[in-house]
């Protein structure tokens, strides 16, 4: 079957639950859908009893719970036969079946009781379209310890115990009964409940379609506190309210402050000054971290809070850490990159407290061979000094090295004969005589028959001699 044919079947089956209650329930009270999955109704429903009592009838139903884990309770509602214009009215909510419940009439008549489901989610049965049994209700009639309608009028009494009193223009200093309802009236101080116990409180209140909308209390099925199905906090109005909580339990703050301590002294404040901030002191220091805007700071103070000692900043550029002397910035470490450039420097000062820090080294990677380097203040290797902050190499040993020849651009300097030059203008040859010199040659040697150094400059027509002395 296609999906619309299903909607089709839907759509049909909706209207013929229309036409069974004479049209006069709108398509939307019929019983809603979730997904497609109809609300699950109260299956076998029976009337065990309906039995008069003092002053009520006593009905006493049960049925059998659909296997739906999402059920959440049933709610009972009556209407009496005989009152043809009263709306039903819900005389009992529990979890599951059974449930006892009284219905009072100044007449005798008959009585339809709607078991209604209601779903976790708030889905619930029409009445209209929920199970419903019949019983019979039998006319009040009251006891000795009743007081008939009338009986009493423009009086005072003390103290009523009774099913139901019905008490017009009057004031009343203390009620204690199982159902009060009240129109139009002031009430000044309300106890629900018992303080000496065996008896727990209970509020509920529905909106203009009978779902619940909040609870105080304890619940039939035993759960105590509150819940509300939307919640409006602070402001002037529901529409102004600083805390909201919407019917799905979406939490909402807005234009308010919030703050937080916990069992330690941790703060956290969310505020319009410094956006959402930790703070944490200790009897040394004090610590800060704050999220706001564009960035997130951690912040490390002394213990009055005066001075910062360090601190540190991450924003979308990048991180930033800090050191402090007497309020002056002596150390710091960036690391920054944009679209083009990543950036590393170190900074520090050569007096603390006294002087800001300036920057000893930093590492540049860019957009092009220009732009990627490292500047170092000076270097050092395994603790030692290489390099100072004059850019001279210092204790650093060349190891030897044996080479045929060495050329430099292309030119030999240095000839396999050890001779030192270009070899075409000014060079020194590794000779010891003055035999066979080309002009520009310098040769210098040891004279073993005069015993002595000999330099000789030779310019292509003279000979220059130098002798040691």
């Amino acid at each position: 079957m296609t999906e619309v044919e299903n909607r089709i079947l839907e759509i049909s089956d909706r209207l013929n639950r229309l036409e069974r209650t004479n049209r006069e329930v709108p398509l939307y009270q019929l019983p809603p859908f979730e997904h497609d999955v109809r609300v699950p109704p109260a299956e076998s429903v029976e009337l065990v009893s309906a039995q008069p009592t003092s002053g009520a009838t006593k009905v006493a139903i049960r049925w059998t719970k659909p296997a739906d884990p999402n059920i959440d309770h049933f709610e009972i509602w009556v209407k009496r036969t005989a009152f043809e214009s009263e709306n039903p009215y819900q005389a009992a909510s529990v979890a599951d079946s059974p449930c006892a419940f009284t219905v009072n009439s100044d007449r005798d008549t008959t009585a339809v009781a709607y078991i209604r489901t209601v779903m976790k989610n708030g889905l619930s049965t029409d009445l209209n379209a929920s199970p419903t049994v019949s019983f019979n209700v039998y006319k009040f009639v009251a006891s000795s310890t009743d007081i008939a309608p009338g009986a009493i009028q423009n009086g005072h009494f003390d103290r009523v115990s009774a099913n139901r009193v019905q008490i017009r223009d009057a004031d009343i200093d203390r009620v204690s009964a199982n159902r009060l309802q009240v129109r139009y009236g002031d009430i000044a101080s309300l106890r629900v409940g018992s303080i000496y116990g065996g008896m727990p409180g209970q509020m509920t209140v529905y909106n203009a379609i009978g779902l619940p909308i909040g609870f105080i209390g304890t619940s039939d099925d035993g759960v105590s506190g509150g819940w509300f199905k939307q919640l409006y906090i602070g402001g002037d109005s529901p529409q102004t309210a600083r805390l909201v909580s919407d019917s799905f339990g979406n939490l909402s703050i807005m234009n308010a402050s919030v703050t937080i301590v916990d069992t330690e002294g941790q703060t956290i404040r969310l505020d319009g000054t410094y956006g959402l901030r930790a703070e944490y002191a200790t009897e040394a220091n004090r610590f800060y971290a704050r999220f706001n805007r564009a960035y997130m700071l951690i912040e490390k103070w002394n213990s009055t809070g005066s001075t910062m000692i360090a601190g540190s900043q991450v924003d979308a550029g990048g991180i930033a850490a800090a050191g402090y002397a007497s309020g002056l910035r002596s150390t710091r470490v960036l690391f920054l990159a944009d679209s083009s450039t990543v950036t590393a420097t170190w900074e520090s000062s050569f007096n603390p407290g006294i002087q800001s820090s300036a920057q000893r080294h930093a590492i540049i990677a860019g957009s092009s061979a220009s732009t990627c380097y490292a500047d170092f203040y000076s270097l050092r290797v395994n603790g030692i000094t290489v390099i100072d902050s004059n850019r001279n190499l210092i204790n650093v040993t060349v190891p030897a090295h044996d080479h045929n020849a060495v050329k430099v651009g292309g030119v030999t300097v240095i000839d396999s004969d050890r001779n030192i030059g270009d070899m075409y203008k000014c060079h020194t040859r590794d000779r010891n005589s003055s035999v066979g010199m080309t002009s520009g040659e310098i040769v210098a040697y040891y004279d073993e028959d005069i015993e002595k150094c000999v330099i000789k400059f030779y310019d292509g027509a003279n000979t220059f001699t130098f002798v040691s002395q």
